[in-house]
């Protein structure tokens, strides 16, 4: 488990253990759910890491990144505008971004106005890696994730990450 993870946990575990814990009246508790949430979203995760392995494709978070570089305007991205959409230290793009070009998946290009900025953009061989790589990552968040919800989950879910996210953005 990473760390990031184990920190997110362990204060909840100790509401849990008896400090604190509210129940509602269906008897969860806003821990419990965030537990859920948790453990979820990692086993989800990992699953789809290894379905992308299985399939000899590249780590999920690899994936991320030349979806992200190929979403891009011009399909090519700065290297610490990657990093703020992954929410993720300039360092760790600069290795993952590292690992793409030596597969020959993304080329590195300095900007020609600035020096300091660094663009990544995918070569052919990056797109169509990306491409079968999303087709497997398509159809194993539909087997994990959207054909375990009916309708009316979809909703609640969608209705409460919703909320959740704009109340921190604001």
């Amino acid at each position: 488990m990473s760390e990031q993870l184990t920190s997110a946990i362990e204060p909840t575990m100790a509401i849990e253990q008896g400090e604190g814990r509210k129940k509602r009246p269906n008897g969860r508790s806003p821990e419990e759910a965030w537990n859920y949430l948790l453990k979820a979203q990692k086993l989800i995760l990992d699953q789809l890491d290894r379905d992308l392995a299985r399939g000899n494709s590249v780590s999920l978070t690899l994936l991320e990144v030349m979806f992200r570089i190929d979403s891009a305007p011009d399909h090519k991205m700065r290297l610490r505008d990657i990093a703020s959409s992954l929410i993720t230290s300039r360092s760790s793009i600069t290795r993952s971004v590292e690992r793409l070009v030596q597969q020959g998946l993304v080329l590195r290009r300095e900007s020609e106005l600035d020096r300091r900025e660094t663009f990544a953009s995918l070569t052919p061989k990056g797109k169509s890696t990306l491409d079968f790589g999303m087709r497997i990552f398509k159809n194993s968040r539909h087997a994990y994730f959207s054909s375990k919800l009916s309708p009316e989950e979809t909703e609640v879910l969608c209705r409460v990450f919703k909320r959740l996210s704009e109340d921190l953005i604001t």
